[in-house]
């Protein structure tokens, strides 16, 4: 029977310090687009610190989290955030730095459970539903229609949430479409409350 291999524990510490304290890595490859850091900003205001960003002892670099960090420095440059601290040689350190998010990213999503969470969770902020389209390339982006297109809580009948999959540029011809349909006058006895589903559906009914 073959030997199981034996995993090093490289982690050697827990802290916490200032935004400022951290020494960014100079070979952080990682660039950071806006509707990732205002997820990232909004995350860290509605629920707060979940997990440390991870600094290298041996170099004093961040291995992870420098969005964290920049966003922690821009907001609360005084609050205290927690990090894990591995020993990692240089090479090491190389390494994860290079292959950590990638090798998160390789991850298939489930879009069944993705929509169960969001219905049982109620995630209504667009900023959260841009991150999570753009990971699982399940729905229009959030920020391309103006307004959550989330149920209301509760007993949800006689509602329906639909998504869809759109490339960018259809994204702001539906855009476009949406406003001018909403231009068009109030709705009226629809009982949706969400203009961008009565706007929908009033550019449906030309096609019925």
């Amino acid at each position: 029977m073959a030997k199981a291999p034996t995993y090093r524990n490289r982690i050697v510490g827990h802290g916490e310090k200032t935004a400022s304290e951290f020494q960014v890595n100079p070979l952080n490859w990682r660039k950071h687009p806006e509707p990732q850091q205002q997820a990232i900003r909004e995350l860290l205001r509605s629920v707060g610190w979940v997990t440390g960003v991870i600094e290298n002892v041996r170099t004093g670099n961040l291995i992870d989290g420098h969005l964290r960090i920049e966003e922690a420095l821009a907001s609360t440059p005084k609050a205290k955030i927690p990090y894990t601290q591995v020993d990692l040689s240089e090479e090491e350190e190389r390494k994860i730095l290079l292959l950590l998010d990638p090798v998160g990213s390789m991850a298939t999503a489930d879009e069944e459970l993705i929509q169960e969470l969001m219905a049982i969770v109620g995630l209504q902020e667009d900023t959260l539903l841009d991150a999570l389209t753009a990971f699982t390339d399940t729905g229009i982006k959030a920020e391309d229609l103006g307004e959550s297109f989330e149920l209301p809580a509760g007993d949800r009948e006689p509602f329906q949430q639909l998504t869809f999959t759109v490339t960018d540029e259809q994204a702001e011809t539906l855009k476009a479409a949406l406003e001018k349909a909403k231009k068009a006058g109030p709705f009226v006895d629809t009982g949706n409350e969400n203009s961008n589903g009565n706007a929908l559906a009033r550019i449906a009914e030309a096609y019925v």
